[in-house]
């Protein structure tokens, strides 16, 4: 089920095309990776698509309706968006970072609820966070900055997760933690029998792609170059020209492996 779609999105900033013909669409139940050379128009795209900034031309519907741009309410409770900014400016707790995530379910007034509670538990404990509640979030390494901003969003309960470089600055372990989190967010849903939640995510690691996406779509100068399973998008000959190095791809494990070539 199409959750979240994309139509001949058009983007110029300072007369310079950024984003040329776009279209993207996010199921249910699905990991979709961004990926592409820097510059690509992958960070400007998920603005679009999270409705932070207007595109110059074509359309994003949620659902079949348009995208309001700034959200409303009921959009900041069906979709997230984790921002490639890892900063955090104010000087709160970890828990009281993660509980900024209810605000779209609670209101700003209020204070959490049960549910709101139960919420930020998962997510704390879902990220590897909860041993950091008590913590001054301003005081946490890169990396255990970037673990609780993605705790923020996923106390939201969103149906579409958006997350540009979600992994960026992690240690293996987590890495492999949080590409395993996305990939039971799109696969498990929030109940049972649902058709589960969309995860696109932007990733230079394309290791990391086509070990935990469902879909690959390749961006190379403001345009859709390749959309596919992994292995259909991840070939050699396509990564050589987008990226203008060669990428061999070998197999590990049964897993596919790229490493650039010197």
């Amino acid at each position: 089920m199409t959750l979240l779609e994309a139509h001949d999105i058009r983007l110029v900033l300072d007369g310079r095309p950024v984003l040329d013909g776009v279209s993207l669409s996010l199921r249910a139940g699905e990991v979709c990776g961004l990926i592409g050379p820097n510059g690509a128009g992958k960070s400007s795209l998920m603005r679009i698509l999270a409705g932070l900034r207007r595109p110059d031309g074509g359309t994003v519907t949620l659902d079949g309706r348009p995208l309001p741009t700034p959200p409303d309410g009921a959009t900041a409770r069906r979709l997230a968006y984790l921002a490639q900014d890892r900063d955090i400016h104010w000087p709160l707790t970890v828990a009281a970072v993660v509980a900024l995530g209810r605000l779209p379910h609670r209101g700003p007034f209020r204070d959490n609820g049960a549910r709101d509670s139960a919420a930020v538990e998962r997510a704390l404990t879902a990220a590897d966070c909860a041993h950091l509640r008590d913590r001054v979030a301003t005081t946490l390494s890169g990396g255990e900055r970037a673990r609780v901003l993605l705790a923020r969003v996923l106390a939201g309960e969103p149906d579409i997760l958006l997350a540009d470089e979600p992994a960026a600055s992690l240690d293996p372990l987590h890495q492999v933690q949080v590409m395993a989190l996305l990939r039971r967010l799109a696969h498990d849903g929030r109940k049972g029998g649902s058709d589960g939640r969309a995860v696109l995510t932007v990733l230079h690691d394309l290791n990391a792609a086509a070990a935990w996406c469902d879909r690959v779509v390749m961006l190379h100068a403001g345009r859709v170059v390749a959309d596919g399973p992994p292995h259909a998008v991840l070939e050699p000959d396509l990564l050589r020209t987008i990226y203008g190095v060669g990428i061999a791809r070998g197999m590990v494990d049964g897993q596919p492996v790229f490493v650039p070539k010197r």
